[in-house]
């Protein structure tokens, strides 16, 4: 527990570090796209959505060591991220019934040189921390199964949100396994020189940042045009 403890301050700095730099980088991203206004009402969003997620491993770790006396923190991280992952896999298929009939399919979210990229890199951190861990004398324990399986679980959602595939329903846009509702979309804007590259502002909500950027095939461009005409008001169109 001390080491966890002692730990604890150079982790946190770490995670501070790097939520500062993605609401720095999001934050100018949406000034730039749309405008400082819609930058500074998203600010809030981003922050909550950045903070969310220590938030949440934190909590875990509280409760997992109160109901149980774990004290790794990786043991408490993976478990958590593992049931967290569970639950909104196995709750997908009800709310892609909720968002009704695909209307346009827009393609696979990742291309494949990307995910196949991706996947060699986790796979050698997997490889890697497992040598570093037996060469030091590590025998298999509770702790370094579920860190294992937390990995595995990790390659596995990457494979299941890379083969995903974007497409434009009834009641909104799926993404990530998510459905963006039509009411919550504020505003997009296509942007040039390509014009087939869409941004969408919306009312986030995890685990989605309030800018999403969606790659349109050019030959349904017009076809998702008249549909977030048809779908969304004539002020939120800012192409």
């Amino acid at each position: 527990m001390n080491n966890d403890l002692n730990s604890f301050p150079a982790i946190a700095t770490f995670w501070l570090i790097i939520c500062l730099l993605l609401i720095f980088i999001k934050y100018r991203q949406i000034k730039n796209i749309f405008s400082v206004e819609a930058a500074n009402q998203d600010l809030f969003l981003l922050i909550i959505f950045l903070i969310s997620f220590p938030v949440y491993f934190g909590a875990s770790f509280a409760v997992f060591y109160f109901f149980t006396g774990i004290t790794n923190a990786s043991t408490t991280n993976s478990i958590s991220f593992i049931f967290a992952g569970i639950v909104y896999l196995l709750t997908w298929y009800k709310r892609k019934q909720y968002a009704g009939n695909v209307l346009v399919n827009l393609g696979q979210l990742v291309r494949k040189k990307i995910l196949i990229f991706e996947l060699i890199f986790f796979l050698f951190v997997v490889i890697s921390n497992c040598y570093i861990k037996f060469s030091e004398g590590s025998k298999i324990t509770f702790d370094l199964i579920i860190y294992i399986l937390g990995w595995v679980f990790s390659i596995f959602f990457l494979l299941n949100i890379g083969l995903s595939r974007i497409d434009i329903r009834e009641k909104g846009i799926n993404f990530l396994f998510t459905i963006v509702e039509w009411q919550s979309i504020k505003e997009y804007k296509w942007i040039e020189p390509q014009g087939n590259v869409l941004y969408i502002r919306h009312q986030a909500g995890l685990p989605l940042m309030p800018i999403l950027m969606l790659q349109i095939p050019s030959v349904k461009k017009n076809q998702v045009e008249q549909l977030l005409s048809r779908y969304l008001p004539t002020n939120s169109n800012l192409s």
